[in-house]
């Protein structure tokens, strides 16, 4: 992910030391975490930004995004992981009821 490895390593220290301890992960796991939100921020912006788009056109690109992020999101957490991370705004197919 290039905007992961291309951020200073104090920066990614933080990062990855914040996701281990919220949702108690591995270092791999957490970097992996941390690569799948990043891209989803990166192509979010790209969307936003895209003057070319329609404001239907850039919902409907940013609800696949987020699909994309929730679906790769629960290959590596737990429900409960999942409700931590992931916005309310962007939680469609994460089931919060269970609380």
């Amino acid at each position: 992910n290039q905007v992961f490895s291309q951020q200073p390593d104090s920066l990614k220290q933080v990062k990855i030391n914040s996701v281990r301890k919220e949702l108690s992960l591995d270092r791999a796991n957490a970097e992996k975490v941390i690569r799948v939100m990043d891209n989803y921020k990166l192509n979010a912006k790209a969307v936003i930004d895209n003057k070319a788009l329609t404001e239907i056109e850039k919902r409907t690109k940013l609800d696949l995004l987020i699909d994309d992020k929730n679906a790769q999101l629960k290959m590596l957490l737990s429900e409960k992981q999942l409700e931590k991370i992931v916005p309310t705004t962007e939680s469609r197919g994460i089931d919060r009821s269970k609380n």
